[in-house]
């Protein structure tokens, strides 16, 4: 059985009611976006092949279905699944950006 090697194209994102924090895996990308249709659109150019979001409510329904629609692959992480990954690893997150990029490293462990 052949076994899938995990991408390093993970891309984070914290959705909330205005903004949207994209983070790679890297720790140096952190980019800061409007939540409306245009900084969906610029959100969509910056993520480079999967999209990791946490279960955030309807605030990212019209993310989810933009990415989807854009043909990237999207995939959603239970905010217990991301805490837990934080809590092992002793990552404390206090931002938006912080956020992202632990979304994006829970999602590539």
């Amino acid at each position: 059985m052949k076994q899938i090697e995990p991408s390093t194209k993970v891309t984070g994102l914290d959705i909330g009611k205005d903004w949207l924090a994209l983070g790679l895996c890297d720790g140096q990308t952190h980019l800061r976006f409007a939540n409306t249709m245009a900084g969906i659109a610029e959100l969509i150019r910056q993520v480079q092949e999967r999209a990791i979001d946490e279960a955030s409510g309807n605030y990212a329904r019209d993310v989810r279905e933009a990415l989807e629609a854009a043909r990237l692959e999207v995939v959603m992480l239970q905010p217990i699944e991301v805490r837990a990954f934080a809590r092992w690893h002793r990552l404390r997150s206090k931002s938006d950006k912080a956020d992202a990029y632990l979304i994006a490293l829970a999602a590539k462990a």
